[in-house]
């Protein structure tokens, strides 16, 4: 799998290593955050990061957003790096010195039980999907991209509710860039 953002790319190998390359995220509040490495500002070449960066699990799913980065991993978590701003990261308020996070972290609020299946960012949002088909967004909730029915912001997941899809359980997500 590859994943292409603004001005980076990751693709994941057989083997469950993520590969990342390109120019790092710009965030907004000028704390580099690049490609989930903790001590390179740009990779011109594809450089991997090791599995103990996802807990040891291999890295099944990847997506990669303007300010953001997420994995999802064969022990069905979520793992994201980058800008905290807007949640987009899904890790909840974070102090400004801690704006961005340049090695992935585990985002822990998604239910008990619940299995990643998926994820997908936008320019400052994730839409993330679990084994149930419940969908969950966080980040910047500008045009109502987080579905939740207000435009709201969201640091941390919050799950769209069913309602709003018939009842009907999702199967895949995909996100797209927030217009200017």
């Amino acid at each position: 799998m590859v994943a292409a953002g603004a001005r980076s790319c990751l693709a994941v190998a057989a083997d469950g290593r993520l590969w990342s390359w390109g120019s790092q995220w710009q965030c907004p509040d000028d704390n580099d955050a690049p490609l989930g490495f903790v001590s390179v500002q740009e990779q011109n070449t594809p450089r991997v990061l090791a599995l103990s960066a996802f807990g040891g699990s291999a890295v099944l799913l990847v997506a990669a957003g303007l300010v953001h980065g997420a994995a999802v991993t064969a022990a069905g978590e979520l793992w994201t790096w980058g800008s905290g701003a807007s949640g987009c990261t899904g890790l909840g308020a974070l102090p400004p010195a801690q704006a961005a996070f340049r090695a992935p972290r585990r985002v822990g609020a998604l239910g008990a039980g619940a299995r990643v299946l998926m994820a997908a960012c936008g320019s400052k949002h994730m839409d993330v999907l679990t084994n149930s088909g419940v969908v969950w967004t966080c980040g910047n909730g500008e045009h109502g991209v987080l579905g939740h029915g207000t435009l709201d912001s969201c640091d941390v997941p919050t799950r769209i509710q069913q309602e709003y899809f018939g009842g009907h359980l999702v199967a895949s997500v995909e996100s797209g860039a927030i217009p200017r």
